[in-house]
């Protein structure tokens, strides 16, 4: 029996062939084999964070070649495309993406690289977000190109010392001359001193790698109301069996049923006769796509982590949902949980058993929209997503709903969420003239190509006065 679209694996994008492939690029690279930065980027494509991803190290190679060049006309959207991944040169990167999700998939590789395994490299590459134009950062001065200075004289350390003593208002002192007695003095106030300036600059490069990675942006006003120090914040992937066994059963589980586990005990949650694996209905799955959010959503550093919980949907309860902050992944067939908002909900989800198909309903349709939009496997195939802030049950927080009609719509919102610069408009709509952050739903239009490329945009939109 053929499944509902929300369990439907999206097509893998094809394995795509480098323009130059990374065990070549030096030869490629005349006049760069003495650049500290270029033999930084070599060291890295050899390690374990990249040896295997080709299509990564291709796009560093490439931005990172012609960066150092002075050919920074070669890098952009069109060009990586034709030169990287083998597109023709008229081909349209509205409609084929795969330079977005590479430089978004890059970026996080990197930061990954350089808090693990790179974390001792000198030089550090950054791929700021809206461009694709790499930027250098160093962790030390030894290592950073600089103007010629040898006939300029060393800096005095004592000098330099008595200079940062002065300048943090200590009472005043000077640092004794190395003779004598004080030179016993020296070792331990050198150590001491190299510390705290290591400390600063691992805390400043942090600083700087994490600012370039994530600037400031509206949509953190979003994360401020989810993610507080004196409430709990559930973060919870789909329930991807409960899925498999509405599809079975042609049905979708209610909240009360799920929460009561009740559906438990019906025909089609058991183990087929003549088998004896455990049926769908109590085995935990959940979808990369939900895996892929919360990813996500670890690696922005600007998350308030100290009362988060990641929990499998079958394991909260309604009062979780009445004393927490959540956000909630997937589709209500993947999690019953969104159901229990929908009485508050422009846009709602709806599975029809007879069809085995996902719609969205409009309940209030402005001019121009239409009353519901539904799923589609016609090529271009077509499907849906739904992000919305609404209030807990409680009304003493916020949940931040985020479904799709398939995973390919989970994949959408996620990327609308977290690098879309419309979402940043959402959000500045949603704070309107009030400077407090409103319910809200957006409802998206996701059109899946070939190889899994995604084109998205907003169908409606709607800002919910204050309750």
């Amino acid at each position: 029996m053929a499944f509902a679209p929300t369990v439907e694996p999206e097509s893998p994008s094809p394995i795509e062939m480098p323009d130059v492939a990374p065990g070549d690029a030096a030869k490629t690279s005349v006049g760069l084999e003495r650049d500290p930065r270029w033999q930084s980027v070599q060291r890295l494509i050899k390690t374990a964070s990249f040896a295997k991803a080709s299509r990564l190290s291709s796009f560093l190679l490439y931005i990172v070649e012609r960066s150092l060049q002075g050919r920074t006309d070669e890098i952009t959207e069109q060009q990586i495309g034709v030169h990287v991944f083998g597109r023709p040169t008229n081909y349209n990167p509205g409609d084929d993406n795969i330079v977005r999700q590479t430089a978004r998939q890059l970026r996080q590789r990197l930061a990954l690289y350089y808090q693990e395994e790179g974390h001792d490299e000198l030089i550090q590459v950054i791929v700021p977000r809206g461009g694709y134009t790499p930027q250098f950062q160093y962790t030390s001065e030894q290592v950073a190109p600089i103007e010629d200075t040898s006939a300029a004289p060393a800096p005095d350390f004592i000098s330099v010392a008595n200079s940062i003593v002065n300048q943090e208002n200590f009472p005043a002192t000077t640092v004794a001359p190395i003779d004598g007695a004080s030179k016993k003095f020296r070792p331990a106030f050198l150590i001491g001193l190299g510390v705290v300036l290591g400390v600063a600059i691992a805390l400043i490069a942090t600083y700087e790698r994490d600012r370039l990675l994530f600037p400031h942006t509206e949509t953190d006003k979003l994360w401020n109301v989810l993610f507080t120090p004196h409430q709990r914040t559930l973060v919870v992937p789909g329930d991807a069996g409960i899925n498999m066994y509405g599809n079975l059963a042609r049905t979708q589980v209610d909240a009360w049923e799920y929460g009561s586990g009740s559906y438990l005990s019906k025909p089609d949650a058991q183990t087929p006769s003549g088998f004896t694996w455990s049926p769908f209905a109590i085995r935990k799955y959940t979808t990369i796509s939900d895996l892929k959010f919360v990813s996500t959503l670890l690696q922005r550093p600007n998350i308030n982590r100290t009362r988060m919980e990641i929990r499998y949907a079958r394991d909260i309860t309604a009062p979780d949902l009445k004393d927490s902050n959540a956000i909630l992944i997937g589709s209500p067939n993947y999690d019953p949980w969104i159901q229990l908002f929908d009485k508050n909900q422009t846009f709602q989800m709806v599975y029809n058993g007879a069809e085995n198909s996902i719609s969205i309903l409009n309940h209030a349709p402005l001019k121009g929209e239409q009353a519901s939009y539904k799923w589609s496997e016609a090529a271009p195939r077509t499907g849906y997503a739904v992000i919305s802030l609404t209030d807990n049950l409680g009304s003493t927080g916020k949940i931040l709903i985020v479904e799709g009609t398939t995973v390919g719509g989970v994949d959408a919102a996620t990327d609308f969420l977290f690098g879309s610069p419309e979402m940043n408009t959402v959000v500045r709509d949603a704070v309107g003239k009030t400077g407090k952050l409103s319910n809200f739903e957006v409802l998206l239009e996701t059109t899946l190509y070939l190889g899994g490329s995604m084109k998205t945009k907003i169908v409606a939109e709607r800002v919910h006065p204050p309750s």
